[in-house]
């Protein structure tokens, strides 16, 4: 009998997924590493989605299928489907996106052999007829604070889940998200450079209902704001969740906000740098001088994420800003960019 230690739970949570989801059941039935389970949770999908899932489940008893009573929501589903997972390896997908073949094999194979908790894989990106319309190289974890670079493609030890006490149930919208945020402080991510998922784009996908709703966009913005409030204790001064927030805000092409609110935020965070300087007497260093003038340029070129960067490095220069608090873990957090100042200048 093989033991929970190989086998791999797929988590599936689904609402109204009759029309892609035959396909993302087909991609789990196919993979080269065989143990595995599947548990779909069906979050009181009103179309044919469940007839779907059993019809499956009767070909292939991995597949598990659990009925939500009434509309729980992605963080909550994935809740669900992790506590009745066995496997002591976890990952979940998208009704309407497709695993490579390989995508379980060689997704544990990399995790093992880099000693890491987390893994995220490249990806490719697929229209709604499963035409293939670009390819997705992601990045280290050094811009985790501006954006998601794990997307859609992981694979995690179930100890990541248990000690984050799963995803945050109160922030629909940016759950994944706020998970690897919290995660970065304990845990260690490995990217693997194989493209070994299939991400879907179409015009009803929750990414793009996030872009094109304004209900859903205000949704996102606050759940963004309630992650980086609730990170560690409130590790981040209201001034600096305000200024991340703009900065993700901003990036997305339906938002209204404008560069001048962003500016703002900068322009009162040099203020408060240059006060704090002033109350204990701290002479500028001549690397901080030329880390401020930089910040001023990038400001007036629009280039704040650059902006950002040297922010950070300024508040980490002298930890008892009132930009931030002085907090070991946030340091943690934010050491990538500060490696080489030369770069992030």
């Amino acid at each position: 009998m093989v033991s929970n230690n190989d086998l791999i739970s797929i988590i599936l949570p689904v609402y109204n997924g009759e029309n892609y989801i035959a396909h993302t059941l087909a991609s789990c039935m196919k993979q080269t590493y065989e143990n595995w389970e599947l548990i779909v949770v069906n979050d009181c999908s009103t179309d044919s989605t469940l007839e779907l899932i059993e019809e499956y489940s009767k070909k292939d008893p991995r597949i598990l299928i659990v009925n939500n009573k009434t509309n729980q929501k992605l963080p909550k589903s994935l809740n669900v489907g992790h506590q009745m997972a066995k496997g002591e390896l976890m990952t979940w997908i998208s009704h309407d996106n497709i695993f490579d073949i390989n995508f379980l094999e060689r997704m544990r194979y990399h995790l093992s052999s880099t000693r890491s908790d987390i893994v995220y894989s490249d990806f490719q990106i697929i229209d709604k007829e499963e035409v293939i319309t670009g390819t997705r190289k992601l990045s280290s974890l050094d811009n985790l604070l501006l954006g998601n670079p794990i997307q859609a493609s992981f694979l995690y030890k179930r100890e990541v889940f248990k000690s984050l006490n799963g995803y945050d149930e109160n922030l629909f919208l940016v759950e994944d998200y706020d998970f690897w945020l919290r995660a970065s402080l304990n845990f260690k991510f490995s990217h693997c450079n194989e493209q070994l998922y299939f991400f879907r784009k179409h015009e009803s996908s929750l990414t793009e209902n996030i872009n094109r709703n304004t209900t859903k966009f205000q949704q996102y913005s606050k759940a963004l704001t309630m992650s980086y409030g609730n990170l560690n204790n409130n590790m981040f001064s209201e001034t600096t969740v305000d200024l991340l927030v703009n900065l993700h805000l901003t990036d997305r092409k339906s938002s209204k906000l404008s560069g001048y609110k962003v500016i703002k935020f900068l322009n009162l965070t040099i203020e408060e740098i240059s006060e704090f300087e002033k109350v204990i007497g701290l002479t500028k260093t001549s690397c901080s001088k030329v880390l401020i003038e930089k910040i001023k340029k990038n400001i007036f070129n629009g280039r704040i994420e650059i902006s950002l960067c040297a922010l950070l490095y300024c508040s980490f220069y002298w930890p008892e800003t009132l930009l931030l608090k002085n907090n070991y873990n946030f340091k943690r957090l934010v050491r990538s960019y500060l490696n080489n100042p030369l770069r992030i200048c």
